[in-house]
C-alpha cells in the first residue's frame, strides 16, 4: 500500500496562492510551550515573510507544531528561509534539531 503524499507537486508552488501549512517539531517534541523559543521563531518568521513578501494571514503555536496561514509566490523559498533560520537559531541555543524533515500543505480555494 502507497502512502499519501504530504506535499503538493511542485507546480502548485509556482503561482500566489493561499496556503495552510503545518510544520512539525523534530519527534513530536513539545518545543513551543517555552516563551523564549515561539518569540525567537516568530521573530524568524517575520524576517522570512519580509524577504519573500509573503503575508501570514494567522499562525498558531501548538506545544510541537506550528499552524500558518499564508499567500505567497514563492511558498518554498518562504519555508525553506524561515525553517533554515529558525532551525539554526534554535540549535545554537540548545544543541538540539527543531524541525522534522518536511512539511504539510493544503491549497486554499478562493
Amino acid at each position: 500500500m502507497e502512502r499519501k503524499a504530504n506535499r503538493l507537486g511542485l507546480e502548485n508552488y509556482r503561482t500566489t496562492h493561499a496556503y495552510y501549512l503545518t510544520l512539525n517539531c523534530h519527534n513530536r517534541e513539545s518545543y513551543f510551550t517555552k516563551k523564549r523559543v515561539v518569540k525567537s521563531c516568530l521573530a524568524d518568521l517575520q524576517r522570512s515573510i519580509n524577504r519573500f513578501q509573503a503575508k501570514l494571514w494567522v499562525y498558531c503555536f501548538m506545544p510541537d507544531h506550528l499552524h500558518l496561514l499564508c499567500e505567497s509566490d514563492n511558498c518554498l523559498g518562504f519555508l525553506k528561509l524561515f525553517k533554515q533560520t529558525s532551525g539554526y537559531n534554535f540549535k545554537k541555543k540548545t544543541i538540539k534539531v527543531l524541525w522534522q524533515k518536511s512539511f504539510y500543505d493544503h491549497i486554499l480555494r478562493s
